[in-house]
């Protein structure tokens, strides 16, 4: 048990999401997190770092993308996608400019998280690149 009571509830809520995904792009990894209604009051996306004293979630995912997707009573509302090693980064240098906060959130307050407000993660994250635009000198 990961300590999650609502673990049988959220795995499957988050595999729905997941196989739409994997529809559109294909062989990338992806790793897919929810946001629920919560976000809508506090304009911030939550992001896991440490669960019970070790790394998790950003901190150790091998996907190629980190896929946030907001939705509100079970419907899409939109859906930001970061490359990881960006998403790192952004997420660390907000930390470190104060904009973010760390806190111990989840069931039973056991994940280290990253409370990044909604606006500061997107203003500091440059388009994907699809690798078909040539750069202008």
């Amino acid at each position: 048990m990961n300590g999650n009571k609502f673990y049988d509830i959220d795995l499957p809520f988050g595999e729905i999401f997941e196989k739409q995904l994997r529809y559109i792009f294909g062989n990338k990894r992806f790793e897919v997190k929810t946001e629920r209604e919560i976000w809508k009051r506090t304009g911030n996306i939550c992001i896991e770092l440490e669960y019970q004293g070790r790394d998790s979630g950003l901190n150790i995912t091998k996907a190629d993308y980190w896929c946030h997707i907001f939705q509100d009573d079970g419907e899409i509302q939109f859906i930001i996608i970061f490359p990881v090693q960006e998403l790192r980064k952004k997420v660390y240098n907000l930390i470190k400019q104060g904009i973010a906060k760390l806190e111990y959130g989840g069931d039973n307050n056991e994940s280290l998280i990253a409370l990044i407000p909604r606006n500061a993660i997107m203003d500091t994250h440059p388009p994907i690149s699809t690798g078909t635009q040539k750069r202008s000198e």
